[in-house]
This record gives C-alpha cells, sequence and structure tokens, in this order.
C-alpha cells in the first residue's frame, strides 16, 4: 500500500495521512478528476475518477473554471505530459487530503505534480509531500515529494497554506 502524508499548521497535530489510488496514463497532456460530472454507462455521475486530455494551453484554465463551476468533481489534477502516473497519483491525493481540510462548500484544490504550465503571476503554493510506499512507486521507503497547488480565486493563500484565519481574527 502506498501511503502519502502532508504537514501543515491547520490540521490537527500538523500532519494528515491518506492513501494514493494507482492512475492510468493519459499519454498526453489533460486533466483528471476525482469525479466524473457526468453519468457514464454502468456508473452514476459520483463514480471513479475521469481524465479529460486536453492542449496544454488551455489546463489550468479549464480546471479552475470546472472547480469554480462544478465543485461536485473533487479535486483536480493537472497533468502535463511526460509526468509520470505515480507522481500524478500523489498529486491526486494531497488534492484529497487539502479538500477535506478546507471549508465546505468550496472551489476543490487544483494541484500538479510539477511546476504547473501557467503564467508566473498565477499564484501557487507548493506543499512537501511525504510518501511512504511498500512497493516501487515513487521508490520503496519514504520519498518527499512537491505537489504545486494552483490557487482558485475564493481561497486566501493563508487558508490554502492550512493558516487557521478563524484564530487569526
Amino acid at each position: 500500500m502506498t501511503t502519502v502524508a502532508i504537514t501543515f499548521p491547520g490540521a490537527a497535530g500538523g500532519r494528515v495521512t491518506g492513501e494514493v489510488r494507482g492512475l492510468e496514463g493519459l499519454g498526453a497532456d489533460g486533466l483528471v478528476l476525482s469525479r466524473a460530472p457526468w453519468p457514464s454507462p454502468g456508473h452514476d455521475s459520483s463514480g471513479g475518477s475521469a481524465g479529460l486530455l486536453l492542449p496544454r494551453s488551455v489546463l489550468v484554465r479549464v480546471a479552475l473554471e470546472l472547480a469554480e463551476r462544478h465543485p461536485q468533481v473533487g479535486p483536480i489534477v493537472i497533468w502535463p505530459r511526460g509526468v509520470p502516473a505515480e507522481q500524478a497519483a500523489v498529486a491526486l491525493a494531497v488534492g484529497a487530503l487539502l479538500h477535506a481540510h478546507r471549508p465546505v462548500g468550496g472551489a476543490p484544490p487544483v494541484t500538479c505534480a510539477a511546476r504547473p504550465p501557467t503564467r508566473r503571476t498565477r499564484p501557487v503554493l507548493r506543499h512537501l509531500a511525504h510518501v511512504t510506499s511498500d512497493r516501487d512507486v515513487c521508490g520503496s521507503g519514504t520519498v518527499e515529494r512537491t505537489v504545486w497547488e494552483v490557487m482558485t480565486a475564493g481561497v486566501p493563500a493563508a487558508l490554502a497554506a492550512g493558516v487557521d484565519v478563524r484564530a487569526a481574527a
């Protein structure tokens, strides 16, 4: 089993863990949605993840629009071509952990296992994830991975970083 742990000040004890699900490669630039927003044959819309193939030039814009207009899809991973499936899976797990520790009703996190293909003016936040695996997924044992989060509108940087903004008020 592969687990991922991230540490941020807003979490109980400062550290939260979750399981890394396997992902199949997209073969091109695209997005992975935690949940498909449309029904597929034999499945309801709450089924598994869904992949969208898109040109690299629109990955960030489409991911942010989906997160803001269709939050039911859950965390979204920007997956540029060339990023290994294991690292994209870690980005999805980190997005799920972040989403679980944010206020209900907000846009889900948009994450990427590599620096997202966006303008330098777009705010991004770097999260360090400690990945522990009993098989050779991201390397046996524990390794540290960087996961980038593209900031969605309405998520203050302090909240995204895990700072409890209510306590500071």
